[in-house]
């Protein structure tokens, strides 16, 4: 199957009360390339005690601009009942100091049920700057006042992981802004060669707080930040 060897998380949904979506993505090893990675559904109807797959196969599949990669890593409701997801795509592979890396960058695409996603239709919102061979894990939030804030990490040519954050009118073109949130700790510690991946939760109480992977893309563990205005 498209995720026998590992999963990872996207996004987790609230579409009713008695059904919580729960998206990922699902790793494969083949034979001629490092791996492929495309996205799964799973479904709870008991608040997320227990998930049962939509089904065996990719809700998002591979397609001409997503040979390897079709990696769904957030997705939102709209106010007109369809559902925009946040992806990313690869189809090539960078080869740095003997090693290939997936190259591939961030796309968008509107759903009207949350479980059929056409490819087709999909648009690419944010691109490698020309240090960087691949940005992706886009993971996007709605703003209080309508707009999207987004934030993806990157990867240079010198392995240089970095976050950066992207703000949106309306959830398809992106800015890339130069906030700084995830500056990298200091010498020796676990996350002083890479902070990435981060996502943003804000609590119930307003609390805003950012976790994030440290070095090795996580090897070293996962960290939060609190959001201070």
């Amino acid at each position: 199957m498209f995720d026998d060897n590992g999963v990872i998380l996207g996004d987790v949904l609230e579409v009713s009360p008695y059904e919580l979506r729960l998206y990922y993505v699902g790793f494969q090893l083949v034979e001629k390339v490092k791996f492929m990675a495309f996205t799964g559904v799973a479904i709870s109807e008991d608040r997320g005690d227990t998930f049962t797959r939509h089904r065996t196969t990719p809700i998002l599949d591979r397609c001409p601009e997503g040979t390897f990669i079709g990696a769904m890593h957030s997705i939102a409701r709209l106010q007109d009942g369809r559902y925009r997801a946040w992806i990313s795509r690869g189809r090539g592979w960078q080869e740095i100091n003997g090693r290939q890396y997936p190259q591939y960058d961030c796309w968008t695409v509107v759903s009207d049920d949350g479980l059929f996603f056409d490819n087709a239709k999909a648009q690419r919102i944010i691109t490698p700057n020309e240090n960087e061979y691949r940005i992706g894990r886009p993971r996007a939030n709605l703003m209080k006042d309508g707009t999207w804030e987004l934030r993806a990490t990157s990867d240079t040519y010198s392995k240089q992981y970095s976050s950066h954050r992207f703000l949106s009118p309306d959830g398809v073109n992106f800015s890339r802004t130069e906030d700084d949130e995830l500056p990298r700790g200091e010498a020796g510690s676990w996350d002083d060669e890479m902070t990435c991946y981060p996502a943003h939760i804000e609590a119930s109480n307003t609390s805003k707080f950012l976790f994030y992977n440290g070095n090795g893309m996580g090897r070293t563990g996962v960290g939060v930040a609190r959001w201070i205005d």
